[in-house]
């Protein structure tokens, strides 16, 4: 029979318990070598009362020989209390000295909510999104998060590539193309994704959507000449933002996406991988992601609306962040800077939960809500 590893505190209890040491007769040394053996129960007659007098002698002796081990040594009573209290499933320490305790909580809050987290603000769209939508009118909608501005940035940019491409100046396009643009790149991800671009304009087997909209060999020019940037200007750019190609008008979407819409209390932040194998120096490869190159960027969503409420990609190292501050800290603190002080939470997964992060954000008045990795400081 396997032999039972018995705690401090239940030998003990054992031993102050057992009737088996309150008997009569000879005591026994914890110095001597002889080994114990109890009587046996003579009065046992069946097979149930000979196998409960076996267990009793196996726990007797594994109580015995854990005692002789820890007689000439025995550490205080408190004390031992102590260490089974720490070892306890609901009680953890981390390696920076943190005691962690496992509170299931109440299943229904009674009380006045903390400050912290009573939100200030008035959830939903913004009065000045609210102003520009038009009913029945869904382009509206559309020009609030690509507006004028960045329509009107990237025809600049593609008129100039293009007439240096082609050698001459009489090359050009509209606001309207580069909106049938977008819509034909919206439309084939829904319903053409990964077809070859002559069976979408097939006359036979392709949608008449495409074709309608905008001619094959023109979709196929305005991608081959469409750009986000001067080329002329690039490399002084460069020096100072890496991300100089897309950067105008990716910072100002992010800033429609701010001005537009007022997050809930609960944001979340995370990574999203977006798929390309442009060769850049901040290409990542992520191998558990279901494509595996891509440029990775740091988003913060209103965890009820799924709405992107701020974001920026992954360059390499910042030369911005702190020496002494960790990129996950960085990274959250960053992203919900617009919405500190103002009764929220946010919710991260266990590469951005530390307490420091915590204490943090509390300061500023936001609670965080996430995972810990327990080998993480």
């Amino acid at each position: 029979m396997a032999r039972k590893t018995l705690s401090v505190l239940q030998i003990e209890e054992l031993l102050t318990s057992t009737p088996l040491f309150e008997s009569e007769g000879e005591e026994f040394d914890c110095d001597s070598d002889e080994e114990y053996n109890p009587p046996l129960n003579e009065d046992s007659s069946d097979d149930s009362d000979h196998d409960s007098t076996i267990n009793e002698e196996e726990t007797a002796e594994e109580i015995i020989t854990t005692d002789v081990n820890h007689c000439t040594n025995q550490e205080p009573l408190s004390k031992r209390r102590n260490i089974e209290q720490t070892s306890s499933p609901s009680v953890y320490q981390g390696k920076d000295g943190t005691v962690w305790t496992l509170d299931a909580g109440q299943q229904e809050f009674v009380g006045r909510i903390n400050q912290n987290n009573v939100l200030k603000d008035t959830p939903g769209p913004t009065s000045f999104a609210k102003r520009n939508i038009t009913e029945c009118n869904n382009i509206s909608a559309l020009n609030l998060f690509i507006d004028s501005y960045i329509i009107d940035h990237i025809v600049k940019c593609t008129e100039i590539e293009a007439r240096l491409k082609l050698n001459t100046q009489d090359w050009k396009t509209s606001k309207q193309e580069i909106y049938q643009l977008i819509g034909i790149m919206y439309a084939r991800g829904l319903l053409a994704k990964g077809q070859p671009v002559d069976q979408i304009w097939s006359r036979k087997w392709g949608i008449n959507f495409f074709s309608s909209t905008m001619s094959r060999n023109r979709y196929k020019e305005l991608l081959r000449f469409i750009r986000f940037d001067i080329r002329s200007t690039r490399s002084e750019r460069l020096a100072s933002d890496k991300f100089a190609l897309f950067s105008t008008v990716w910072n100002r979407f992010i800033e429609n996406c701010k001005s537009n819409y007022m997050p809930n209390a609960n944001i979340t932040v995370d990574e999203q991988l977006f798929p390309t194998k442009a060769r850049c120096p901040f290409t990542q490869y992520m191998a558990n992601k279901p494509d595996k190159f891509g440029v990775k960027f740091w988003l913060a969503v209103d965890a009820k609306s799924k709405y992107l409420v701020n974001g920026f990609p992954y360059l390499g190292k910042d030369a911005h962040r702190p020496s002494n501050e960790p990129v996950s800290e960085y990274i959250v603190l960053q992203l919900m800077d617009p919405y500190l002080g103002k009764g929220r939470n946010v919710t991260t997964d266990n590469f951005f939960t530390s307490v420091r992060l915590a204490e943090k954000l509390q300061e500023k008045k936001t609670s965080i809500v996430g995972t810990m990795n327990r080998i993480r400081r």
